[in-house]
């Protein structure tokens, strides 16, 4: 007896009524005022929570910055300070929630070239799931569904026997779930074909990945068609398209909807691209506010957690901007046109074999989560012929020990990226916009 398919039904049995709750609970409040009376009911509720158990918060109310209590949201959002990676880094222990020890640990994967480290309790990934699995059923999506999963392997990047043995429960945990774990890190042609092939065999309901890794997909077989495999909904996440026509190339590549979830580590997803175009946001389990203009065109997004947290998020800025709906004010915002911001494009290596940028990212996690404090920031410095990475070393750490693990790190994620330069710098390169992207590609 196959029991695969048990699992994965007993699944979807165990979900539904909760999935069913959580979409009956998007129904009300139904009008603006009603859920910005709502949004204001929440945050006063958090705060209330925060200022009484965490320090950092506490000290806000007591020093008499910030009020015990708000009259309007706009207020929150005047009086209580935002929160940056850089106020994390530094000052982590006195944000986070003392009520019950960290359960899990949960490292951005540094697509603003900053990455934070930050507690979590196991609650919180599967509270925030519901929301994932109640857009994904806009497209007739089921936790039993089939799904290949285009995605970087950060997780199995241990080395020895403990490496295989991770690689061993993660592929007997997929199987029994229904899925497919294809790499993203590889973008060559001929691991682009490899990965058609299984999809042909495997044939998924629907697929997720990497945005760039979809769009190298798509390319990389443009003419054929794959309509036969009756995906559902491809849904691209962890970064924006990298290219205009990107959605286009997937839908004619696999003939069904594509669409773009939005999350950070930090914030686990907090909207979904919905089949009429715009993205929904999930405003109760989140208030965002976009009020602030940005220097990308957009809005800048800061985030304010409205469930139970480890690491409670203020008023928290992961380095995104935004396009709202014409409808939006900015405070509570329950529709995004768009997102502005990060996409973790792929790099070329001297032989010009091409693998995803979330291969450095996931090592250089990687390397965080095991020494501490011993990177600060990285950042990608490309140029014709040559790609180099630029680590910062915390002021406690020392750059060659830094190095030295984190050439272990590439190593595994990567035999060729053993190669590559790896130095340790004071302050890591501007755009002539004066950004410091993950990516700086340079024409010389």
């Amino acid at each position: 007896m196959n029991i695969r398919m048990p699992i994965r039904f007993l699944r979807d049995l165990r979900l539904q009524a909760a999935i069913a709750r959580r979409a009956r609970e998007y129904e009300t409040p139904r009008t603006e005022a009603e859920r910005r009376a709502w949004h204001l009911e929440q945050l006063n509720h958090r705060w209330a929570h925060a200022t009484a158990q965490i320090p950092h918060y506490r000290e806000l109310v007591r020093s008499g910055r910030v009020p015990r209590t708000f009259g309007s949201v706009q207020e929150f959002v005047e009086t209580v300070p935002a929160t940056t990676r850089t106020d994390v880094q530094q000052d982590l222990p006195a944000r986070v929630d003392p009520a019950r020890p960290a359960e899990l640990k949960r490292t951005s994967g540094g697509s603003t070239a900053q990455p934070v480290t930050t507690p979590a309790w196991k609650s919180e990934p599967a509270y925030t799931r519901l929301n994932t699995w109640m857009a994904r059923g806009w497209y007739g999506i089921r936790p039993s569904s089939r799904l290949a999963l285009i995605w970087g392997h950060s997780h199995l990047l241990g080395s020895g026997w403990r490496g295989r043995v991770n690689g061993l429960i993660r592929q007997s945990k997929d199987a029994a779930c229904g899925y497919l774990r294809l790499s993203a890190y590889d973008l060559s042609v001929a691991h682009l074909e490899a990965m058609r092939q299984r999809l042909e065999t495997f044939r998924p309901e629907y697929i997720v990945g990497y945005s760039a890794a979809l769009d190298a997909l798509a390319r990389a077989h443009e003419g054929r068609d794959l309509s036969h495999l009756k995906v559902r909904a491809v849904i691209a996440t962890g970064e924006g398209f990298p290219a205009e026509d990107s959605s286009e190339r997937l839908q004619a590549l696999f003939n069904c909807p594509v669409a773009m979830e939005y999350g950070a580590v930090e914030t686990y997803v907090m909207a979904h691209q919905h089949p009429e175009g715009a993205y929904r946001t999930f405003w109760r389990s989140y208030f965002l506010e976009a009020v602030e203009p940005g220097t990308a065109g957009g809005a800048v997004l800061r985030v304010t957690s409205l469930y139970p947290r480890a690491f409670p998020l203020f008023r928290y800025e992961i380095g995104d901007e935004v396009e709202t709906c014409d409808e939006e004010d900015g405070y509570g915002v329950s529709r995004l046109k768009r997102v502005i911001g990060r996409c973790n494009d792929f790099i070329t290596l001297p032989d010009g074999e091409r693998i995803h940028s979330i291969t450095l990212f996931a090592a250089v996690s990687q390397s965080i989560r095991e020494s501490g404090t011993g990177i600060l920031r990285f950042q990608i410095v490309q140029s014709p012929g040559a790609t180099a990475l630029h680590v910062v070393p915390a002021p406690n750490a020392t750059g060659e020990r830094v190095i030295e693990t984190l050439r272990a790190r590439l190593r595994a994620a990567h035999p060729r990226l053993a190669r590559l330069h790896v130095q340790a710098v004071a302050e890591l390169q501007q755009s002539l916009a004066g950004k410091t992207p993950t990516i700086l590609k340079k024409s010389e």
